[in-house]
């Protein structure tokens, strides 16, 4: 995989946000990131039923480490 994808890779400027709507598979603040230019990045690691986001500003990447119901 690319390391241009990889969330933590290189220089990292992220923010952690959390939000129980980061569960559903369509979210408003998703669909805003998406919108503004952001990516799905790629990190090890997944936490079942865990509402958090990463969000790299640096490299415009957003990561969720919850699984998502999808609709």
């Amino acid at each position: 995989m690319e390391e241009e994808k990889w969330i933590n890779k290189g220089h990292v400027r992220a923010f952690l946000v959390c939000d129980k709507s980061f569960l559903e598979f369509d979210a408003p603040f998703v669909q805003w990131l998406r919108e503004e230019g952001f990516k799905i990045g790629w990190c090890k690691g997944h936490y079942s039923n865990c509402p958090w986001m990463y969000i790299n500003i640096t490299r415009t990447l957003y990561l969720r480490l919850a699984s998502m119901r999808l609709p």
